[in-house]
């Protein structure tokens, strides 16, 4: 971990500080790693992003999304997901480590935090996952039908 957290101490924006799997799962990727403000910040500007995609679009223009439009969409989240990944972490874990003071716990325990802290959540992610999907229907379903484009 520290050859990957190393160009993100220094705050050096480099391929080798890329995050693949933030890069391809970065909905699913923040919140397994637990980095939740990142986490709402995305989720928030992607449903903002969708709404007014479809006020725009279907309301306005009533026309369909334009193809290019949707993968720029899509991409430039995930690409900066991915170079900005293992900085996000990196500080959450700078973070969590400060927090925990070391003279307050025993050797042992004061370890155990630490890596109760470091732990990842398969289960949040997926549920907030799902959230999200239903969040975005939902949100799909009104715009649509304040718009008229049902």
């Amino acid at each position: 971990y520290l050859k990957k957290f190393l160009p993100s101490a220094t705050g050096k924006i480099s391929i080798s500080n890329f995050n693949l799997g933030a890069l391809f799962f970065g909905i699913l990727w923040l919140p397994y790693r637990k980095i939740w403000k990142v986490t709402y910040i995305f989720y928030g500007i992607i449903v903002a992003e969708t709404i007014l995609e479809m006020i725009i679009f279907q309301g306005i223009l009533h026309r369909e999304v334009p193809v290019a439009w949707d993968r720029i969409s899509g991409v430039v989240p995930a690409v900066i997901c991915g170079q900005f990944g293992n900085r996000w972490y990196y500080s959450q874990m700078c973070n969590a480590i400060a927090e925990l003071r070391p003279d307050e716990y025993p050797d042992e325990s004061y370890l155990k935090k630490l890596s109760e802290r470091g732990v990842t959540n398969l289960a949040a992610s997926f549920g907030l996952f799902i959230l999200f999907i239903v969040v975005i229907g939902g949100v799909a379903m009104v715009v649509s039908l304040l718009t008229g484009s049902l």
